[in-house]
């Protein structure tokens, strides 16, 4: 199993997602692929409150991005995010 495979299980795990994410997976491999379009398709989280250990989970992309206008301290830079590991939680939106 990847590395990264193993970290993105243990964020569903902090999450309390990882039951959700196997009911997801019913027919389909668990590899990184599928791990990947799951956190795209169904976790919000701001990388700023993730990295904090503030698991607040929005239940809708417009949720988050609506989140991050109200408090544009919790925007972060996509290249430091995904240096620091975080990057299965970026969303492509413009705020």
């Amino acid at each position: 199993m990847s590395t990264k495979l193993q970290l993105y299980e243990s964020y569903l795990r902090i999450l309390n997602k990882f039951e959700n994410y196997e009911s997801y997976l019913k027919n389909k491999k668990h590899n990184l692929k599928n791990i990947k379009l799951y956190f795209d398709h169904n976790i919000f989280i701001s990388v700023v409150d993730f990295k904090n250990g503030n698991y607040i989970l929005h239940g809708t992309k417009s949720g988050l991005i609506n989140y991050i206008r109200n408090n544009p301290k919790k925007k972060v830079n996509r290249n430091d995010a995904k240096s620091d590991k975080y990057g299965v939680f970026l969303k492509k939106f413009d705020i």
